[in-house]
């Protein structure tokens, strides 16, 4: 039996074979259903017709906007040129028309690719004196009016530790 599998069908997706299963004296012979598992993919993760793509960034490519390429499912070279006057901030989510999975039916129509920025900040070994003191000088400050001065006999000094949000959002009162 050769199965067909046509352009944009899902996980699950069932295609059925009538009366093609074993055969059995004085008993009406079975169908053959053939259930579709997607393989998962290093790159994308499907939902329906639309792609997810999570694309790790550096800082500064997020602040300078480089474009880049990368290789479709169906082999295509694609090239990312962002808009000059975005700048890529955490969490952010671009999109890309029509360049998703082809749609059940019509191979011709596609849904949508998204992209998910994952900006990955350098190493504190990687910022050296010369590059915190450019950095500094090049990138406004956001809180211009906090006092960090040592000096002040009525702050409390404190440390920070790594965490996860989780342990604040599962927290109890």
């Amino acid at each position: 039996i050769i199965v067909h599998i046509e352009p944009g069908m899902e996980d699950n997706d069932r295609i059925t074979f009538s009366g093609c299963s074993d055969e059995a004296p004085n008993a009406d012979t079975g169908d053959l259903v053939v259930v579709l598992c997607l393989k998962k993919h290093p790159n994308f993760i499907r939902k329906h017709d639309n792609l997810l793509m999570v694309r790790k960034v550096s800082l500064s490519d997020a602040l300078l906007i480089n474009k880049f390429s990368f290789k479709h499912l169906d082999g295509r070279k694609i090239v990312v040129t962002p808009d000059p006057d975005y700048m890529i901030t955490p969490n952010s989510v671009k999109i890309v028309k029509l360049e998703g999975m082809p749609r059940r039916g019509n191979p011709f129509e596609k849904g949508d690719l998204y992209i998910f920025f994952d900006i990955v900040f350098p190493k504190p070994t990687q910022l050296t004196p010369e590059l915190k003191k450019a950095l500094k000088s090049s990138i406004p400050s956001f809180n211009k009016d906090d006092d960090a001065s040592n000096d002040d006999d009525e702050a409390f000094q404190v440390t920070t530790e790594e965490s996860n949000i989780d342990l604040f959002e599962n927290s109890k009162s």
